[in-house]
């Protein structure tokens, strides 16, 4: 598996850029330093443009629109709006992560 996004420690640090082909000596290094998932891709596929948000690698360019027209007309009151933000941001949580300590399962 490839890293998909840089690994970073528990005080924001980087440890890993995206493209690396992670290595079993690596994983438990990670997992020494408190990390509890990754962002991974299968060798081969295409590791996604870091600078673009998480979410459009699994839903689409077009997804914030998409989401942004189905609550247009309710996005005068506070709570939509909130309500629109959590959306994108669960959007966003459903990238594909790889859990360190569910790795010894697969």
């Amino acid at each position: 598996m490839v890293l998909a996004r840089p690994a970073r420690a528990l005080d924001g640090a980087p440890l890993l850029k995206p493209g690396v082909v992670l290595s079993e000596a690596q994983l438990k290094r990670l997992i020494e330093q408190g990390l509890e998932e990754l962002w991974v891709v299968p060798a081969g596929e295409q590791v996604p443009d870091p600078t673009v948000p998480e979410y459009l690698d699994r839903y689409g360019p077009d997804f914030a629109a998409r989401l942004q027209t189905v609550f247009q007309r309710a996005l005068v009151t506070r709570t939509m709006q909130n309500l629109f933000l959590v959306s994108l941001s669960h959007a966003t949580d459903c990238y594909r992560r790889y859990r360190l300590a569910d790795r010894d399962e697969s």
